[in-house]
């Protein structure tokens, strides 16, 4: 006798969800053996739970069982088995394509999927070569076949009800299958949406593509095509930027790295015009104070507009797609070579703690992306150990320390790597029971008291960084990932607060006499470590001529080029030029007349935009070396 569950359209959805589910794990298995040499260097058990991380084959599964109910229903049931044949087909499709690109680009589908139209002979004929040449043809059929096989085994009848009832319940069936598809597709009851960059919060990149489902990335990439980036177009030929990088060393060296421990803070929309009230308090002393006794620059200007644009500048020493982030779009599938992978290949505990959601605008798996191993934010957060509870964006700086602290002292190893993206001045709200020093009521007035708030919980972290006993040396790098409101000029809107310390490192106490980049951190930190990365656009501020320092920013259409004391503004749309001199005029009130040499720092400005983006949209960051030589 049939009961109501065995004949619903949900008993229907699950048994049809499970199917495609186990046919995703075998594929995926089918996946793992065709491209064995890509994981063969993980541990048997590292496999295992890659193989079967993450919701990304959930997701999957639901997509196709929602699309045979739906189409089953308008074919009203008559054709079930050639339905569900059809989308079986469909999934192997997608695998079995995904099997071969990442066996030719080892990485999975994405983008590339919405151009396969344009040359689908091309493609298809080198997949067949892919495929042929490989040696492991026949296991790869008999997968096939055997999921033909049990395409045809399922049984995927369902009897109509007819009647009163059988109406009534159809609204409360649909409803149940969508939430269950809702539920699956975005990755369970996470505050944000799956995403295929969420992989990387395995901590691992190997094990991140095993635990991605390609289905689910070319799926993905189709359904939000139209996020593709799109490059910018610089009017200007490539050429040699030898000239701009006098005496740095061409060569690679990562071989005897020294131990140090480091902590970069990422201090949260921190602009330098802010540092001063309006009427001249300072409003960041512990900041100031130890900035005097660093190593700092006369100004650093950022690398973009958001905290992961700010990540790939600072520890991936490039510039950004102008205007725009790498995270979250096809970009991120490339292979960045970038410090935090490189440290963490020779052994460093490499971890990024973030205030609010650990994939707020995708940072925390972007941060995982390029090498740091571990990723945390709010959500894993006591809510009982902490003091101020949260502001819109997650908890105040003195909580995210306090978290951060607990994990340096019981769970992180040394040499460690720490990448820190604050977040109190997030928001313009201050924490219950604390009173503001800036008390004009106006939203600036708000803005500088966070910051002060900040400030502090900056000088208690320190303090209690430095009473901790370390076996290795610490370097820190404090400075902002990017600024937020108040800014007056565009040179404001990227000029941040930096510094670098290190207990009684002879550079301690000296400023840079130039103008300097975001870029520049990590190659100066890498040189202190003994290290050379010859691929970082940014330069080793210890041993650079200030003469020879640049900067520069992208903001709506236009490239600020910073050397010497001009500042150069170029409209990439009519080429048309203005000249500042930023250090006397930091908010650009009146250009002057350009220097005799203009055309030549237009040229470096657009020469190296153009490079940068070329090697950057080609998945080529690496080759940016060959452009550094004579």
């Amino acid at each position: 006798m049939n009961t109501f569950f065995s004949t619903s359209k949900v008993f229907l959805f699950y048994k049809v969800f499970v199917f495609f589910y186990f046919s995703t794990l075998i594929l995926k298995a089918a996946f793992l053996y065709f491209n064995f040499d890509y994981f063969k260097d993980l541990e048997a058990t590292g496999i295992l739970h890659a193989f079967f991380w993450g919701w990304f084959d959930f997701a999957v599964a639901a997509f196709f069982a929602f699309f045979f109910l739906v189409i089953n229903y308008l074919l009203l049931n008559r054709f079930s088995r050639l339905v569900l044949v059809f989308l079986q087909v469909v999934l192997i499709s997608m695998q079995f394509s995904d099997m071969l690109y990442f066996s030719d680009a080892h990485r999975h589908t994405s983008y590339e999927e919405t151009s396969f139209l344009a040359t689908p002979f091309s493609l298809m004929s080198q997949g067949t070569n892919i495929f042929f040449d490989s040696g492991k043809i026949l296991p790869v059929i008999a997968i096939v076949a055997i999921l033909f096989f049990l395409s045809f085994q399922l049984n995927v009848k369902i009897k109509r009800k007819k009647g009163k009832a059988g109406f009534l319940m159809l609204p409360v069936e649909l409803f149940v299958i969508l939430l269950s598809t809702v539920f699956f597709f975005r990755g369970g009851v996470s505050d944000l949406p799956l995403n295929p960059s969420f992989a990387y919060a395995i901590g691992d990149s190997k094990k991140a593509m095993l635990s991605l489902n390609g289905a689910y990335s070319t799926a993905f990439s189709i359904i939000s095509a139209n996020n593709k980036l799109q490059q910018v177009v610089i009017n200007h030929d490539e050429g040699s930027l030898s000239h701009l990088y006098p005496g740095d060393k061409l060569n690679l060296n990562i071989d005897n790295i020294k131990d140090y421990n480091l902590v970069f803070i990422l201090l949260e929309s921190w602009s330098q015009e802010n540092q001063i009230s309006p009427d001249g308090q300072i409003v960041t002393p512990f900041f100031q104070q130890l900035k005097a006794k660093s190593f700092s620059s006369d100004l650093m200007i950022a690398g973009g507009h958001r905290t992961s644009e700010g990540i790939y500048s600072i520890f991936c020493s490039s510039q950004n797609p102008l205007g725009k982030s790498v995270a979250h779009t096809q970009l991120e599938s490339f292979d960045y070579e970038c410090l935090p992978e490189i440290l963490k290949r020779k052994g460093w505990d490499t971890s990024f703690f973030q205030g609010s959601h650990k994939n707020t605008s995708g940072v925390g798996s972007f941060a995982q992306a390029i090498g740091f191993e571990k990723s945390y934010g709010k959500e894993d957060f006591d809510d009982d150990k902490t003091q101020y509870g949260q502001n819109a964006w997650g908890y105040y700086d003195q909580d995210l320390y306090s978290f951060i602290l607990d994990k340096v002292e019981n769970t992180i190893k040394e040499p460690f790597l720490l990448g820190i993206n604050t977040n109190t001045t997030h928001d313009i709200s201050l924490p219950k029971g604390v009173e503001g020093v800036f008390v004009d009521g106006s939203s600036r007035s708000s803005k500088l008291n966070v910051l002060r708030f900040s400030d502090q919980a900056l000088s208690a972290f320190f303090a209690k960084m430095s009473s901790m006993t370390f076996e290795k040396p610490v370097i820190y790098a404090f400075v902002a990932d990017h600024t937020a409101g108040f800014t007056s000029s565009n040179l404001s809107e990227y000029s941040i607060p930096f510094l670098i310390y290190s207990a009684g490192h002879e550079k301690m106490g000296k400023t840079f006499p130039a103008i300097t980049s975001q870029r520049d951190i990590v190659p100066t930190v890498a040189g202190m470590l003994g290290a050379n990365i010859p691929w970082f656009a940014g330069r080793d501020l210890f041993h650079t001529d200030p003469a020879s320092a640049f900067a520069d920013y992208y903001h709506n259409g236009n490239i600020g080029w910073l050397t010497g004391d001009y500042l150069t503004e170029i409209d990439l749309a009519t080429s048309e030029r203005q000249c500042y001199l930023w250090r006397k005029d930091f908010l650009l009130k009146q250009s002057v007349s350009c220097p005799a040499d203009v055309d030549s720092r237009v040229d470096d400005a657009l020469t190296f935009t153009r490079v940068q983006q070329d090697l950057l949209f080609s998945g080529k960051t690496q080759d940016f070396t060959e452009y550094k030589k004579p």
